[in-house]
């Protein structure tokens, strides 16, 4: 592996007074939960509403491109959000690869910015090829979602971030849960964790279904998630993890979790009441493995990413009306 601990280091200072500081936010009945010490990372404050705008920066300036050049990206959302975010803020023209089922905040908030969208259908086409054939015919440069060195190195800064924030506490982590698509958070939270010299064991958390990551762990190699499956974690359906991703995820020997959708509006829920926090499905996916396995890090000092917060109105409307529904009942 090429990324080396500089990397990281370089990342955070690239990204220092461009991307946000989230707060690390405590629940008493997290911490109840699991007999130990919740850390919650809110990252769903980053500017665009994603820690994805990590990344995308951290590649920005680590390969700088004249004003006026087209960047392509391809993503469910939050990654496409971010990359209209970046080209409006530096004057680059963004043409963004979306599925037709994106969320409709997704979708609008990267129009709002002025990007091109070009929509596909997750189950026909393949997104990586399309893009690369309309950044070839524009001439741009691609900024891929998790399979590139500077994207991944730049989502590490929030873990870093993380594990800092927690020893200012006095607080040394033993577990990090991480939402897991493709694997480039995954992957940046491995690095973080070789920079910052913590034994903290890092968690794939993945949807139901999509459990690619697991699956390809598990073999060795990529295996891809089946065709034809749905979650309500929209932003980690990826088709299977990239090459470095799916080796960092095995360099740092990552652990698995996979919560239900029931358990992650749950946890949607936990995050509004408890917190005070919009977060989107697949932002608390790592918050719904902790409340659906809290017999795992009993005892312990975890810290929870929540990487998004791009959620549509009325799916988060329905999500609080149900729990609250069901709470009472």
């Amino acid at each position: 592996m090429t990324i080396s601990n500089q990397d990281i280091f370089d990342a955070e200072l690239r990204l220092e007074g461009v991307v946000r500081k989230t707060p690390v936010l405590r629940s008493s009945s997290l911490d109840r939960m699991i007999h130990g010490n919740a850390f919650i990372k809110a990252d769903s404050l980053q500017w665009g509403g994603a820690l994805k705008y990590r990344g995308v920066m951290n590649k920005l300036f680590a390969c700088p491109v004249p004003p006026g050049t087209t960047i392509v990206a391809y993503s469910s959302g939050n990654h496409a959000v971010s990359v209209a975010i970046a080209a409006r803020q530096h004057g680059l023209v963004a043409i963004l690869v979306m599925p037709h089922d994106a969320p409709a905040i997704k979708i609008e908030r990267a129009r709002e910015q002025g990007a091109e969208i070009v929509f596909y259908d997750r189950t026909h086409t393949d997104r990586v090829a399309l893009a690369q054939r309309l950044c070839n015919d524009a001439q741009g440069v691609l900024f891929p979602p998790f399979d590139d060195e500077d994207i991944i190195c730049g989502q590490a800064t929030a873990t870093l971030e993380l594990i800092r924030q927690c020893r200012e506490q006095g607080s040394e982590l033993d577990h990090i849960l991480i939402p897991c698509g493709g694997g480039g958070l995954l992957s940046g939270a491995v690095l973080a964790v070789r920079a910052a010299r913590s034994n903290a064991r890092i968690w794939a958390v993945e949807p139901e279904g999509f459990d690619c990551m697991r699956r390809s762990m598990e073999a060795g190699c990529k295996i891809e998630n089946r065709l034809g499956e749905g979650s309500i974690c929209d932003a980690l359906m990826a088709r299977a993890p990239a090459d470095i991703t799916l080796e960092l995820a095995l360099e740092g020997r990552c652990g698995s979790l996979r919560p239900d959708d029931e358990t992650v509006r749950k946890a949607v829920a936990h995050a509004f009441s408890e917190l005070k926090l919009v977060v989107e499905p697949s932002g608390a996916i790592a918050l719904a493995a902790v409340m659906s396995a809290p017999e795992l890090f009993t005892g312990a000092s975890v810290g929870v990413v929540l990487s998004g917060g791009n959620v549509d109105a009325s799916a988060f409307a329905e999500i609080i009306a149900l729990e609250a529904h069901l709470s009472s009942s």
